[in-house]
């Protein structure tokens, strides 16, 4: 019995030194979690260089942006300054046209005008071919009136002359101008001497009074038909000019609604251009966001992989603990034991009885090393709830980072859609305003094609002056025709005011 009391004493004598590997694998366990504390400070400063390169190249791209807007800033400036100009070569164009148009009806009227006289000079002819002809049947100088009628035609042909040389050189005005003039100063001396020679002839043409009353009536009904064919050729006169109007307005028509297309066009291209910038800018913000995202993901794993390595750590605390427990169990078993024992032992001696006591000691120091495991252990599970709670919030934190990363890709894919489509509308809206723009220029090209088709009337303005003084609007013939004379009486400036007529 003594023999075995001191091997249990000496058994219980090694307990703290059996107890002392469960403290140093509790230590190794906090220094490992120490280390893996100074990794994931070393972790976020090793991060921090790289929020500072996102700062820096934030701050690096200001610097486009702000070129950006000056650049939208002075294609701003250079679409005002275009909008006046435009505006100027608009009243420039219209201008133009309106000088046209007049000068389309200058030249308009002095067609007229030459049509009136061309008709009267072939009434006249007819008139005077008749009057020979009936002068050579009556057999009074047919000569002589086959001299004047010949003296007629040169004349005319002498006036016709420069009526010629106006159509076929209307671009130099001024020198041909001038010789027009003289021809027709040269044509109204000629005219005046065909009259005169006319006055001579009228003396002899008493006779034939009563024929040319009846050539008059004649040439009453002749002169109401040619005012209705001048009224008629001024209807087909003025249709050609209101042509003109009508192709100058649609031309100025088309060319605003070019000018609006452009104008419109430009908006869309600029509003498509600061599409496409958002549609950037969103995208390298859901960039940056998947790369906070996943930042935040390797962080929140790393925690996790924090999270169980002390879970772990707990867990072989809590089985120290509960090893110690047993210990501490079984050493108050034999501390019972052996105060149990001790009665019985007297006749051995008092040694057992004095090692009781000690092994009591033993047994409650060991039960309060196992409470203080315990104790530990129920800290680093706390511990490890706590960061499980931080993982899974960061976590969560990581998942909807990734929702918005992606809900911004999405946002960013509908910009750029609506981008490509906007940049597909001012596509067609550019091929729109081209098609109207050569729409307008042909239509222009027509309008000065039909504006130049027009005889110029500045070369002819003098000359139309002069015939719209000298030639009444319609053909003078008094009322009833011409009254005959008795033979042998001449009536008083009757072939002055003829030829004044002619003339």
């Amino acid at each position: 019995m003594p023999v075995v009391s001191g091997s249990s004493v000496r058994a219980s004598g090694r307990g703290p030194a059996a107890s002392a590997p469960g403290v140093t694998a509790s230590g190794r366990v906090r220094a490992a979690s120490d280390r893996r504390a100074t990794a994931t400070v070393r972790d976020r400063t090793a991060s921090a260089p790289g929020a500072t390169a996102t700062g820096r190249a934030r701050t690096a791209s200001a610097p486009g942006a702000t070129a950006i807007g000056r650049g939208l800033a002075a294609s701003g400036l250079r679409a005002t300054a275009i909008g006046p100009a435009l505006a100027a070569s608009v009243r420039r164009a219209t201008a133009t046209g309106r000088a046209r148009t007049a000068l389309a009806r200058r030249a308009t009227a002095i067609g007229r005008a030459r049509t009136a006289l061309a008709r009267r000079a072939t009434a006249i002819g007819r008139a005077r071919t008749a009057l020979a002809r009936r002068a050579t049947a009556i057999g009074r100088g047919p000569a002589d009136s086959d001299l004047r009628v010949t003296a007629i035609d040169r004349a005319l042909a002498a006036s016709d002359r420069p009526a010629a040389a106006i159509d076929r050189g209307p671009a130099v005005s001024d020198p041909r101008a001038t010789a027009i003039g003289r021809a027709l100063a040269a044509s109204d001396l000629r005219a005046t001497a065909i009259g005169r020679a006319l006055a001579a002839s009228d003396l002899r043409a008493s006779a034939i009074g009563r024929a040319r009353t009846a050539w008059a009536r004649r040439a009453t009904a002749i002169g109401r038909a040619l005012a209705a064919s001048d009224l008629r050729a001024t209807a087909i006169g003025r249709a050609p000019a209101a042509l003109d109007l009508r192709a100058m307005a649609i031309g100025r028509a088309r060319t605003a609604s070019a000018r609006r297309a452009m104008a419109i066009g430009l908006a869309r291209t600029a509003s498509a251009r600061r599409a496409m910038a958002i549609g950037r800018a969103r995208t390298a913000s859901a960039r940056r966001a998947m790369a906070i995202g996943l930042a935040r993901t390797a962080s929140a794993r790393r925690a996790t992989a924090i999270g169980r390595a002390r879970t772990a750590s707990a867990r072989r605390a809590m089985a120290i603990g509960r090893a110690r427990t047993a210990l501490a169990r079984r050493a108050t078993a034999i501390g019972r034991a052996r105060a149990a024992s001790a009665p019985r032992a007297t006749a051995i001696g008092r040694a057992p009885t004095a090692s009781a006591p000690r092994a009591m000691a033993i047994g409650r120091a060991r039960t309060a090393s196992a409470r203080r495991a315990m104790a530990i252990g129920r800290a680093r599970t706390a511990l490890v709830r706590r960061a499980t709670a931080i993982g899974r919030a960061r976590a969560a934190s990581v998942r909807r980072a990734m929702a918005i990363g992606r809900a911004r890709a999405a946002s960013v894919r509908r910009a750029m859609a609506i981008g490509r489509a906007r940049a597909t509308s001012a596509r067609r809206a550019m091929a729109i305003v081209r098609a109207r723009t050569a729409s307008a220029r042909r239509a222009t090209a027509i309008g000065r094609a039909r504006t130049a088709s027009a005889p110029d009337a500045t070369a002819t303005a003098p000359i139309a002056a002069s015939i719209g003084r000298l030639v009444p609007a319609r053909p003078a013939m008094p009322r009833g025709g011409l009254r005959a004379a008795p033979i042998g009486v001449r009536r008083p400036g009757a072939a002055e005011a003829t030829i004044g007529r002619v003339a």
